[in-house]
């Protein structure tokens, strides 16, 4: 397998509304970005004040059945791309 450069995007963050006590991080599916989750986080925060949620977006890699898109692993062997 040929090893791929990985360069990954800055992450979306949204701080916690009120005392920081946990963490969320909320992966997109295939060739999607943090930004088709990140318009959850509103109302994620007005359940959940004391969340801190982080949406990170995969690098832009090629990929067997899926061509270039932001992914993590192939899905046809399962394996991460590094």
């Amino acid at each position: 397998m040929q090893t791929q450069s990985w360069q990954y995007p800055t992450p979306l963050y949204f701080e916690s509304k009120t005392k920081h006590t946990a963490t969320v991080i909320i992966l997109h599916g295939l060739g999607d970005t943090a930004n088709g989750w990140s318009s959850f986080a509103p109302m994620l925060q007005m359940k959940l004040p004391h969340v801190k949620f982080v949406f990170p977006t995969a690098p832009t890699v090629s990929q067997s059945i899926a061509g270039v898109r932001p992914v993590i692993m192939d899905c046809c062997t399962v394996a991460p791309l590094v």
